[in-house]
């Protein structure tokens, strides 16, 4: 994104620079207005996302604003329930077609099973999971949206994995994005000792 220092554990184009979310990152404290993650937290396990929620909160300055979005737990769950939506079946037509086109049977526990493992999944959350780990770390004024929607002009149309997966409208069923602010002054990282 222009504007932004775009970052990758394995970065395939030069304006990309490395970053392992799950070590230190190579920042002062205090250094950045915005940080942003799509589809990425689900991707290292809860104790690293912990570790990388808490180096968002020291790079950001006081007042600073994390945003990420995620695949949403709870919509994969529904998928599960026996009375679908319109939009919960296309769903599950739609991911069996393009990520699992041998299944012929029980394609919402097959989808489901996909979403838990494919990718390189690591943990998925609900709402109520990332607002408590994000208020752990020291985020404040916790705000959900949906894919691509922000109060902050910074934040709007920022996500990309729509275009990814092929559908913006999938995109928005089975993910969220989460806001999160540093306190202005911060009262300084709680993660270190209190979250081991």
């Amino acid at each position: 994104m222009v504007g932004w220092l775009n970052t990758d554990v394995l970065p395939r184009r030069p304006e990309i620079v490395y970053l392992d979310a799950t070590r230190r990152f190579p920042f002062k404290d205090d250094t950045f207005d915005y940080v942003c993650c799509e589809h990425m937290i689900e991707h290292i396990d809860y104790q690293n996302a912990l570790l990388m929620l808490g180096e968002c909160f020291r790079v950001l300055k006081p007042g600073g604003k994390i945003r990420t979005s995620t695949p949403d737990l709870r919509a994969l769950i529904g998928l599960l329930s026996g009375d679908k939506t319109a939009l919960q079946n296309l769903y599950v037509d739609f991911a069996t077609r393009k990520f699992l086109p041998e299944v012929t049977y029980c394609k919402e526990v097959f989808v489901v099973n996909n979403a838990f493992r494919a990718w390189g999944h690591q943990f998925l959350y609900d709402r109520e999971t990332i607002e408590i780990t994000m208020n752990k770390v020291g985020f404040e004024n916790i705000t959900y949206y949906r894919p691509g929607a922000s109060d902050d002009e910074s934040l709007r149309g920022i996500e990309s994995h729509g275009i990814v997966v092929g559908c913006d409208e999938f995109n928005q069923f089975e993910a969220f994005a989460v806001e999160g602010r540093t306190p202005n002054p911060k009262k300084g990282q709680r993660c270190d000792k209190q979250l081991s």
